[in-house]
Formats: structure tokens, C-alpha cells, sequence
């Protein structure tokens, strides 16, 4: 597992931040069935700041599942599974008392 998030503030009002992520994972399965996994995320933000404890943040960002690769014993075929990916968008409002 890693991560890399970088940060930059231009301004008191504006902070930007991107970053990327990578989790990769073997787990045993019953008898004896290994699977295999990568996953990776990359993201940008923004802290957008509209007055003392007001705060407004969007985010974008891409998810890669990856593909699941199944090690089995003996003669047992499984397929590679593609987990697919996802992008999204949004943004919050936060206001600190």
C-alpha cells in the first residue's frame, strides 16, 4: 500500500491538492485457491475557503479496481475478472463552529 498526496496554497482562500494511491493484495482462498489484486485511485482537490470557518471543497477523481487474477491448484481453470474502474465528482460544504 502507498500513498502521494501533494498540496499547494496559492492564497489564504485557496488550497489545491492531488494525489494518487496503490493498494496491491494476494489472499489464500479455500483449498488452497490464491487471488491476486492492484488497485490504484488518483485524485484533485480544492479547499476553497468563502470566510472564517467556511469552507466549500470539490473533488474529482478515477478508480481503477483492477483485475483480479485467481491462482488455483491443479487443473482448474478461472478467467482473470476486470473489476472495472470509476470516475466521480462532487463537492462538500463544511462550517466550523
Amino acid at each position: 500500500m502507498a500513498l502521494l498526496v501533494l498540496g499547494f496554497k496559492p492564497t489564504e482562500s485557496l488550497g489545491l491538492e492531488a494525489g494518487v494511491g496503490y493498494v496491491g493484495y494476494e489472499t489464500d482462498s479455500y483449498q488452497g485457491v490464491k487471488i491476486k489484486n492492484n488497485y490504484l485511485e488518483y485524485y484533485l482537490q480544492a479547499v476553497i475557503k468563502m470566510a472564517k470557518g467556511v469552507y466549500i471543497i470539490p473533488e474529482i477523481g478515477y478508480r481503477d479496481f483492477g483485475t483480479q487474477k485467481v491462482d488455483t491448484p491443479f487443473f482448474i481453470v478461472a478467467p482473470d475478472v476486470d473489476l472495472g474502474s470509476l470516475f466521480y465528482a462532487g463537492a462538500k460544504w463544511q462550517i466550523d463552529l
